[in-house]
C-alpha cells in the first residue's frame, strides 16, 4: 500500500520560522494600531469633558471652576491640573475658607456622563484607555483618606484666580469658557520630583498611585527611557472652543521636560515647588 508522506523536521522548522518572522513584522504594527485607537478614544473623552464644561459654564454665567489648588495664597502655593476635589467641603476644610472655587466631583460631575453621586462608580469617560492603573479603584477610600483625586486628565481654568508666577504662559489658560486659543483639558503630563506621570508613552503609560503604594506602575526608570528622557509619545489637548490637537513628543524640550524649572520656556504649571508641576 502507498505510504502517506508527512512533513519533515526541516520543513516544520521552516514553517515555524516563517510564522515567527511574520509575527515579528506584524506585532509592532498591531501595537501601533491599538495605541492609535486608544489615543483617538482618549481625545473623544476629552471632547466630552469640554462639552460638559460648556454646559456647566452656561449654567454659571459662562464662568468655569478654577484648577485644583493647594495653599494658593501661601509662599509655596501651586495649582495641580491633574487633581480634583471630591466636594466643596473638602476644599473649604483644607484651605480654611468659606468659598469654594475649584473643580470638584460635586460641582462638575453631574455634567459629565458616568458620575455616581455616591462616588463609588466612575465611568470610562473619566479614564484614559491607555492608562490601566488602579487609580479609579475604590473611589470611596480615596475620598475618605485625602479629599481629592488624581485624574488621568488635566483641567486648566480661571487663571484670574491663580497666584502670579504659577504658570509660565498664563495667557494660554482661560478665564472664561469659549476661547479657541486657550487650552481647557489635556492628557496628564506631570513631573513629581523627576518621576514622570503620563498616559501615552513608548513603553505604555506611567502613573503614580501612592494610595495603593504602587508608585509608578510602568517602571521604565520613573517614566523614562534608557536615555534618561521622559518616554512620552505625546498628549491630546482640547481648547476652549472644543477643537483638539495632538502634541507630539518632538514638540517638547525633552531635556527640560525631565528637569523643569520656572525659567524654562516650556508650558509649565508650578506645584509646590519648581520640581513639581504639569506640562501642556
Amino acid at each position: 500500500m502507498p505510504r502517506r508522506k508527512g512533513f519533515t523536521l526541516i520543513e516544520l522548522l521552516v514553517v515555524i520560522a516563517i510564522i515567527a518572522l511574520l509575527m515579528a513584522i506584524l506585532m509592532p504594527a498591531l501595537r501601533s494600531a491599538r495605541e492609535r485607537t486608544r489615543r483617538i478614544t482618549c481625545r473623544s473623552n476629552l471632547r466630552q469633558w469640554s462639552f460638559a464644561m460648556e454646559v456647566y459654564a452656561a449654567d454659571n454665567d459662562y464662568r468655569m471652576p478654577a484648577t485644583y489648588g493647594l495653599d494658593v495664597g501661601g509662599p509655596e502655593g501651586g495649582r495641580y491640573p491633574g487633581e480634583i476635589w471630591f466636594n466643596a467641603m473638602a476644599e473649604r476644610a483644607y484651605k480654611g475658607t468659606r468659598v469654594a472655587t475649584d473643580i470638584s466631583y460635586e460641582s462638575f460631575g453631574p455634567y459629565l456622563p458616568g458620575f455616581d453621586r455616591n462616588m463609588n462608580v466612575i465611568d470610562d469617560v473619566w479614564k484614559c484607555p491607555a492608562n490601566r492603573s488602579r487609580s479609579y479603584d475604590d473611589v470611596a477610600k480615596r475620598r475618605a483618606q485625602r479629599g481629592y483625586f488624581r485624574m488621568h486628565y488635566s483641567y486648566f481654568g480661571r487663571v484670574d484666580l491663580w497666584k502670579p508666577g504659577i504658570a509660565t504662559h498664563p495667557e494660554d489658560i482661560p478665564r472664561k469658557f469659549g476661547s479657541s486659543k486657550t487650552i481647557m483639558f489635556a492628557d496628564i503630563l506631570y513631573n513629581w520630583m523627576r518621576l514622570m506621570v503620563y498616559n501615552h508613552g513608548k513603553f505604555g503609560y506611567s502613573f503614580e498611585d501612592d494610595l495603593y503604594a504602587e508608585k509608578l506602575e510602568n517602571m521604565n526608570k520613573g517614566g523614562r527611557g534608557e536615555d534618561g528622557l521622559p518616554s512620552i509619545t505625546g498628549i491630546n489637548k482640547v481648547y476652549g472652543d472644543g477643537h483638539a490637537e495632538w502634541k507630539k513628543r518632538g514638540e517638547f524640550d525633552l531635556q527640560q521636560l525631565g528637569d523643569p524649572s520656572l525659567e524654562t520656556t516650556q508650558h509649565y504649571i508650578k506645584g509646590h515647588n519648581a520640581r513639581v508641576g504639569t506640562f501642556y
